[in-house]
């Protein structure tokens, strides 16, 4: 009997701890202009770590939107496990990464990936929405968090604050389970350098947001 019980809790602890995710990530969040940034989409358990190759008819609307709110198209090709293209950034400000994933038979995307990237120096929080039917956007300056401060950021829905449940996920590290409603926005106290990437799962449909914090 407690082998059993025991069996079903490491089983739904397994699941949680370790369940799919996909993103799109930057090797280099943080650019100067007239750096050329690679930029991959990737799925896996272990942030960073790519571990599945996304299946190329679901990969949807693959674009950066740039400091001056003009969309661009990106072409990516093929690694063993993950898509990569390579972008050149032509002017400071908040440059949004984003795809989704969808089924050629649905109307919608089952999952809208996004990465924030911050040329020159120049952040701006109004910059971090990509106007997503659902997303997660910090809520405060990215460039400007210090070592062991809080960071705070809303899941939107429609552009709205909604109420859930969203992971954070240090690079390399472990799951954080914390809460968000149309009022409070999630936090995360003790933030350090490195690469994080934020999730959530609504009704069905997934998100998620990687970022960086400078040393």
């Amino acid at each position: 009997m407690k082998k059993g019980f025991l069996i079903i809790l490491m089983a739904f602890f397994g699941s949680s701890l370790f369940a799919h995710e996909d993103w799109i990530d930057v090797n280099n969040y943080y650019p100067a202009v007239g750096d050329t940034i690679t930029i991959y989409l990737s799925g896996g358990h272990h942030y960073p770590e790519s571990e599945t190759l996304l299946a190329e008819r679901l990969i949807y609307q693959p674009e950066i939107v740039t400091p001056a709110g003009r969309t661009e198209s990106l072409k990516f090709t093929a690694e063993k496990n993950r898509w990569k293209t390579s972008y050149v950034i032509k002017k400071a400000g908040v440059y949004v990464a984003k795809f989704a994933l969808k089924k050629p038979q649905m109307d919608s995307p089952l999952f809208y990936g996004k990465a924030l990237i911050i040329a020159g120096n120049k952040d701006q929080t109004a910059s971090y929405t990509a106007n997503l039917p659902m997303e997660i956007s910090p809520i405060i300056s990215l460039s400007s968090i210090k070592p062991d401060e809080t960071l705070k950021f809303h899941l939107q829905k429609n552009g709205e604050p909604k109420a859930g449940t969203v992971i954070l996920m240090p690079s390399g590290g472990k799951n954080n389970y914390l809460s968000t409603t149309e009022n409070q926005p999630a936090q995360f106290t003790g933030v350090q350098p490195g690469k994080y990437l934020v999730y959530t799962e609504q009704s069905g449909t997934n998100c998620s947001v990687t970022f960086a914090i400078q040393k």
